[in-house]
């Protein structure tokens, strides 16, 4: 039951900050690939969709088990690293 817990957690957090991940690359998609290569921007679901492709070609077998704990700050990680980079690539994008 505890392992069902831990998936449960997982898809919960996923859940959350899939859309923020997807906003932050279609954003830096429209600020930087859109003006350089004149292709369209992206819509969230595509920018989502191209992540996970990446993410599954790049995928590598981690530590196995993880606390419920490491998850929660994992995906916090993810949150501001997507944040910091999205306010970054922002004050970038003003100097194109």
């Amino acid at each position: 039951m505890e392992a069902l817990g831990k998936i449960a957690l997982g898809f919960i957090l996923m859940a959350i900050t899939a859309p923020l991940i997807g906003f932050v690359f279609s954003e830096l998609w429209e600020w930087f690939i859109v003006p350089t290569f004149n292709v369209e921007p992206l819509r969230i679901i595509e920018a989502l969709g191209i992540i996970l492709t990446v993410g599954f070609i790049r995928h590598k077998r981690e530590k196995e088990d993880r606390t419920p704990k490491e998850v929660i700050e994992f995906h916090i990680y993810i949150v501001l690293y997507s944040l910091i980079s999205w306010g970054i690539c922002g004050v970038f994008s003003l100097f194109m």
